[in-house]
C-alpha cells in the first residue's frame, strides 16, 4: 500500500472509527458488538502505479461463531472482509466506480473530506442493519433463491436459519452439500450439522 494510501486514509477515517470503538491493526479495524464483528478494509488496486493510485474501502459483517462452526477453530484476531461472505460492501466514491482514485492532479483534502462522508452514508447505516442473528439470517433468506449463493453464505444461511428456528431450510441446505463431489464442503456440512444437533452449543451463544 502506498504512503499516500495511507495517509489519506487515516486522515479520512481514522479518529472516526476509533470513536466509534473500532481497533486498528494497518489498514484494516474491527468493532466487537455483542455476538457480531463489524470490519473495514483497505484494499490496494493490483495496477496502481506511482503516478496513479486506485483504493477500495471494503465492509462487512462477520460473526465469529459461524466462522467456528464452519472451520472447527476459533477465528484469527483480526478479521478481513473476505471472511465476512456475502455481508458485505464497497464505500464507493460514486455510482460509477468502486475504486478511489488518487493522481499528481488530486486534491487530496477533497479526497479525504469526501471519503470520511461516504463513510458515513453508506458504512454506518450498513452495520445499524445488523444487530443480532435474526437480522444476517433475514439479510442473507431475502437475496432469492440460496443456491445462488457463495458457499459460504450458503453455510451461513444454514446456520443461521436454525438458531431462528427454520431447521428445515438448515437441513436442506447441507443436505445440499453432503451430495457434492467436493469433500471439503461435505466435511464442513458435516461439521456444522453435527455443532449444531449438539443441546449445549446454542446455550453457550
Amino acid at each position: 500500500m502506498s504512503n499516500i494510501t495511507v495517509d489519506l486514509v487515516n486522515k479520512a477515517l481514522a479518529s472516526q472509527l476509533k470513536v466509534l470503538g473500532f481497533k486498528k491493526s494497518a489498514l484494516r479495524w474491527n468493532r466487537a458488538r455483542g455476538l457480531l464483528t463489524d470490519v473495514v478494509t483497505v484494499q490496494g488496486a493490483k495496477w496502481n502505479s506511482r503516478e496513479d493510485i486506485h483504493f477500495a474501502i471494503n465492509i462487512g459483517v462477520f460473526v465469529p461463531q459461524f466462522h467456528e462452526l464452519v472451520w472447527g477453530h476459533p477465528a484469527k484476531r483480526f478479521i478481513v472482509d473476505a471472511d465476512c461472505g456475502n455481508l458485505r460492501k464497497r464505500v464507493d466514491p460514486n455510482a460509477m466506480t468502486d475504486w478511489w482514485n488518487v493522481t499528481p492532479e488530486s486534491d487530496i483534502n477533497e479526497i479525504i473530506i469526501k471519503l470520511s462522508l461516504r463513510f458515513s452514508e453508506i458504512a454506518l447505516p450498513f452495520f445499524d442493519c445488523f444487530a443480532s442473528i435474526e437480522d444476517i439470517y433475514r439479510e442473507l433468506s431475502n437475496r432469492g433463491n440460496w443456491k445462488r449463493l457463495e458457499w459460504l453464505s450458503r453455510l451461513h444461511l444454514a446456520i443461521a436459519s436454525a438458531l431462528v428456528g427454520n431447521k428445515q431450510l438448515s437441513c436442506e441446505i447441507l443436505d445440499c452439500f453432503r451430495q457434492l463431489p467436493n469433500k471439503g464442503f461435505v466435511e464442513k456440512a458435516e461439521r456444522v450439522a453435527s455443532s449444531l444437533n449438539k443441546s449445549d452449543w446454542g446455550r453457550k451463544r
